[in-house]
């Protein structure tokens, strides 16, 4: 472990070398599948040498797989709530206390704005408040990637309103399994219900047109 934590210039004692089920658990696998760094160390010269995507996601594995192996990223979370004109107002904040595993990923250097401390106030102190109207527009969804649409079979429960719909679904964990989702978009795109450019999905004429019909009651008919 040493010799990777110096590739990403990063030197932390292991909390755990043992085996932790929130990382790996063979009680859970449905299909097998994972990416990890080998035995063998790359070179300097080896990574100088790899195309940009490759060297971007060798890293994105390492500190993925060196984050198993760090301290938890701890912090103090506050919630101020205010009344304006009897209407409450939620505001929550968090305050870094160890960044833990978070050393590991440049893009978490900078907090989010819901993340940052908020200021110190007592309870019952008289706020100022500014209450106005914005107008603006409402964009649509993202498009999602073949990886998301999966992900989205998975949890499409989530999404549906219908009781009993629900029901079903969350007790099949969804359509289909983890073995046969990545055939049922290779069944549908086939068939030419959606298609799929630039890794973005798209319904097709044809998909859209089965997606109306399929709105309306049906009926068996044998004959």
């Amino acid at each position: 472990m040493p010799k990777y934590q110096q590739l990403v210039d990063q030197s932390f004692a292991p909390v755990s070398r043992g085996q932790n089920k929130r990382y790996v658990d063979g009680s859970n696998v449905g299909e097998h599948y994972a990416i990890i760094p080998t035995k063998k160390v790359p070179t300097e010269k080896a990574l100088q040498s790899m195309p940009a995507d490759e060297h971007n996601i060798y890293f994105e594995i390492l500190n993925t797989t060196l984050a198993m192996f760090h301290q938890d990223f701890e912090y103090d979370e506050k919630t101020i709530l205010t009344i304006v004109k009897n209407l409450e107002f939620k505001l929550v904040g968090k305050t870094e206390l160890v960044k833990g595993w978070k050393e590991l990923f440049s893009s978490d250097k900078e907090p989010q704005d819901h993340e940052k401390a908020l200021p110190v106030v007592f309870q019952g102190e008289t706020v100022h408040s500014k209450v106005g109207i914005i107008e603006g527009t409402t964009t649509p969804p993202k498009p999602y990637t073949e990886g998301q649409l999966i992900t989205m079979m998975k949890t499409c429960g989530k999404s549906v309103e219908d009781e009993a719909e629900i029901e079903v679904l969350n007790s099949v964990e969804g359509i289909g399994t983890e073995a046969t989702r990545s055939g049922i978009i290779e069944t549908i795109k086939k068939h030419e219900f959606i298609e799929v450019k630039k890794n973005i999905v798209s319904i097709t004429p044809k998909g859209s047109f089965c997606v109306e019909r399929l709105k309306e009651p049906c009926f068996l008919v044998l004959l």
